[in-house]
C-alpha cells in the first residue's frame, strides 16, 4: 500500500489545528513590535541584577529560557521577577529572545507527551498527536504571546530537535512521524505569536549534528539534513527562522581553524559550526529553503558555549575568533554567548563571569570590545535587494496600505508579505497607497510600543526627538521621489488622546481625502514627502 505524502499527513494533522483557532480565535493585534538590535552580540543571562553587566559588555540581545513549570508555578513571584526583568531589559533597548521549553511539570500534564518523567531526559516535545495536547498548547501559548507581544522579540520553540533523546523527547522514532508532530505543535505557537505581534520572528532550533553517524540508530539523534528539509516542507507556509548551535565538536577544540576535524567545508560535514557556517546558509539560500517572501530564512547562533576549563586566555581567543566567523556570514542576525555567569550545577565553566556574579574574566574583557551590526539584507547572494515592485511599474516601489480598525491606525508598508499577513489576521487591506521612487531623500518609520502607532517622516531631527523620547527607530521606510512629482499629504488628529495614541496622524496621496478629513477636524500639516505619478491616477 502506498504510504501518504508528508503534506498529507500533516494536513490531517492540522485539522484539530483549525478547530483550536475557533476555540482560541486570534484577535487583532494592536501592535506590531520588533526590537530591531543594532549589533548581533547577545548573551545568555536571567539575572535581573546584572542587567547593567549587559549593558556595559555593549551585548544588544539577550537569550533566556522559559519553561512549563515556571509559568504553572504556584509562586507568583517566580512570573512577576521575569516580568521585571524583561521591562528592565527593554527600557534599556536590548533585544530579547525567548527559548520555550517543554519540562517536566504536573500542572499540565496534556502538554506531556509521557506520564512519568524519564530517565535522562531533560526536555520533552509539546504534545501535537492528541486533541487534549493541542488545546493545551494553544491555551498556553495564546497567554504567552499576549503577556510578552511588547516584550519579547524573538521566540525560539524548543530545543535541539534534532536530538529526540534528551532534549526534545516525544517518544516517536520514525523523522518523519517526530517531524510532523513537531511543525504541528509549532505551527500552534506561530499562528498565537503572530496574531498577537505579526513582526515577531519564531526559530526552529537545531544543535550542530548536520550529517553525523550518531543518528536514531544509535543514540537518538537526527541528521539535520535529513530532517530540515521535511519541517520546511511542513512549514514553507510560514516565516520560520532557524536557531543553530555552533558548539565546538569537543569542549577541549576550541580553535576553529586547526580543530574541529568534523567540521568539513563540504555539504555532506558531520558537524555545522563556526567553522563551517557557510555550509548552512548555502543551503538555506536554496530556492526551495527560502522564505515565502524569497529571503533567506533568519538565523540565530542561539547557544554556544566555550569553556574556561582550559584557561581564560583560549576562552577569550576563541571567543574573538568565533565572533569575527559569525560576523563574516551576512545571514547571522544574534550571536549569543552560553553563558553571562558560570553555572556550575551543569558543571560548565561558559561564563563570562564567575559563578560568585563579580569574577570577570579574560573573555568577559574581549567581548565588551567586539562590534558587528545586523546585516538586515537577506536576499541571496545575487539576488535584487530593492523594496517591493509592481509588475506593471517595475522601476518603482510600491507603498501598500492596511488598517486597524481597533485602534484605528493606518499602516504603510513596501512589503507585501508583512501587508498579507496582517490581512489575513484581522487587519483591512486597502490596496496601493502610492508609487514611490528606488531613490530620493530617506523617509524614516518610528513606532511606539506603548499605542502600536507608526509614524513616518523625513526630517531626521523630529525622527530622533521621537526616538528620544521612547519611540522605537525602524529605519528607512521608503524614499521621497527627487523631482517632488507627486505629494503625500501629512494630517494630524487633535481630537486624539495624544500624539502617542496610534491613528493620531494620517498620510494620503489623495487630495479629495485630505480635503474631507480636514472638514472633519483633521489639521493639515503639509506635504510629507513625495512619491511618483504612473499617470492613472
Amino acid at each position: 500500500m502506498q504510504k501518504p505524502t508528508i503534506k498529507k499527513v500533516f494536513s490531517a494533522i492540522c485539522s484539530l489545528v483549525l478547530i483550536l483557532s475557533m476555540i482560541f480565535p486570534a484577535s487583532i493585534p494592536s501592535l506590531a513590535f520588533y526590537n530591531e538590535p543594532e549589533s548581533i552580540k547577545g548573551v545568555a543571562s536571567e539575572q535581573v541584577n546584572l542587567v547593567d553587566n549587559v549593558v556595559e559588555l555593549g551585548a544588544k540581545q539577550v537569550i533566556f529560557n522559559f519553561t512549563m513549570s515556571r509559568f504553572y508555578s504556584a509562586n507568583a513571584n517566580d512570573m512577576k521577577a521575569l516580568d521585571d526583568y524583561l521591562k528592565k531589559l527593554s527600557d534599556k533597548d536590548i533585544t530579547v529572545t525567548a527559548v520555550i521549553l517543554n519540562d517536566f511539570q504536573n500542572k499540565k500534564p496534556e502538554l506531556l507527551p509521557v506520564a512519568f518523567n524519564q530517565a535522562g531526559v531533560a526536555y520533552y516535545q509539546f504534545n501535537s498527536t492528541t486533541s487534549a495536547g493541542q488545546i493545551a498548547i494553544a491555551e498556553v501559548a495564546n497567554q504567552l504571546s499576549v503577556r510578552y507581544k511588547d516584550k519579547i522579540s524573538n521566540w525560539i520553540i524548543g530545543n535541539e530537535i534534532n536530538d529526540r533523546s534528551k532534549w526534545n523527547y516525544i517518544g516517536i522514532t520514525d523523522v518523519r512521524e517526530y517531524s510532523q508532530a513537531y511543525a504541528s505543535a509549532f505551527k500552534i505557537f506561530y499562528d498565537r505569536i503572530k496574531a498577537q505581534n505579526p513582526q515577531a520572528r519564531v526559530f526552529v532550533p537545531f544543535e550542530m549534528r548536520w550529517n553525523c553517524i550518531d543518528d536514531v540508530g544509535t543514540n537518538g539523534k537526527y541528521k539535520a539534513q535529513e530532517m530540515l528539509p521535511m519541517i520546511n516542507e511542513l512549514l514553507s507556509g510560514t516565516d520560520y527562522g532557524i536557531a543553530w548551535h555552533p558548539y565546538p565538536e569537543e569542549r577541549n577544540q576550541l580553535n576553529f581553524s586547526t580543530q574541529n576535524p568534523n567540521a568539513k567545508n563540504d555539504p555532506y560535514t558531520p558537524l555545522i559550526n563556526f567553522k563551517n557556517l557557510n555550509i548552512l546558509t548555502d543551503y538555506m539560500q536554496r530556492s526551495e529553503m527560502l522564505s515565502p517572501d524569497k529571503k533567506v530564512r533568519h538565523l540565530l547562533l542561539s547557544e554556544f558555549g566555550l569553556s574556561s576549563d582550559y584557561g581564560e586566555a583560549l576562552q577569550a581567543q576563541a571567543l574573538t575568533e568565533a565572533f569575527n566567523l559569525a560576523k563574516a556570514n551576512p545571514y547571522v542576525e544574534g550571536f549569543f554567548v552560553n553563558k553571562l555567569v558560570d553555572a556550575p550545577e551543569e558543571g560548565t565553566a561558559y561564563g563570562l563571569m564567575k559563578s560568585n556574579q563579580s569574577t570577570k574574566k579574560q573573555a568577559y574583557q574581549i567581548y565588551k570590545g567586539l562590534q558587528a551590526s545586523v546585516q538586515k539584507d537577506r536576499t541571496p547572494q545575487g539576488q535584487d535587494s530593492s523594496n517591493t515592485v509592481d509588475s506593471k511599474h517595475p522601476d518603482l516601489v510600491t507603498v501598500f496600505r492596511v488598517y486597524n480598525p481597533n485602534s484605528g491606525e493606518h499602516l504603510y508598508t513596501t512589503n507585501q508579505t508583512e501587508y498579507k499577513h496582517l490581512s489575513q489576521i484581522g487587519w483591512q487591506g486597502e490596496n496601493i497607497a502610492w508609487y514611490g521612487s528606488v531613490d530620493g531623500s530617506l523617509v524614516y518609520r518610528l513606532y511606539n510600543r506603548h499605542s502600536g502607532e507608526h509614524f513616518y517622516t523625513m526630517n531626521r531631527l523630529e525622527a530622533d526627538q521621537l526616538v528620544k523620547s521612547g519611540w522605537k527607530d525602524e529605519g528607512v521606510a521608503w524614499r521621497s521621489d527627487f523631482s517632488n512629482r507627486r505629494p503625500i499629504y501629512r494630517l494630524y488628529n487633535p481630537n486624539a488622546k495624544g500624539v502617542a495614541e496610534a491613528g493620531a496622524h494620517h498620510y494620503t496621496a489623495d487630495a479629495h481625502e485630505r480635503d474631507i478629513l480636514s472638514t472633519q477636524g483633521w489639521r493639515y500639516e503639509g506635504i510629507g514627502w513625495y512619491g511618483v505619478y504612473t499617470g492613472q491616477e
